[in-house]
């Protein structure tokens, strides 16, 4: 059964896909995508899909920050969402 959660906050979403990311990860050009999106991304490219700029290096690093607050919203409204339920049932 999948909870549907509200539109996430804009920082936490994929310039690429417009949705809310999993593994993000940071790009050469400081920004953070989905690790998937933006492999593919650089399969086809060496530039950023943010300024277009040209990339030295398409090696991307675990935002490791971004996916600890991204963890905490999605179970920040998980619980508030099973809090209601159970004020709901009472």
């Amino acid at each position: 059964m999948s909870v549907e959660l509200p539109n996430c906050p804009r920082d936490f979403e994929c310039s690429i896909t417009a949705e809310r990311m999993k593994d993000p990860v940071i790009a050469a050009d400081g920004f953070s995508y989905e690790r998937v999106a933006i492999e593919k991304w650089f399969s086809n490219h060496s530039t950023s899909p943010k300024t277009g700029e040209h990339l030295t290096s398409t090696v991307v690093t675990p935002n490791l920050t971004l996916l600890t607050l991204i963890k905490e919203w999605v179970d920040d409204h998980l619980k508030g969402r099973a809090d209601k339920q159970t004020l709901d049932l009472l």
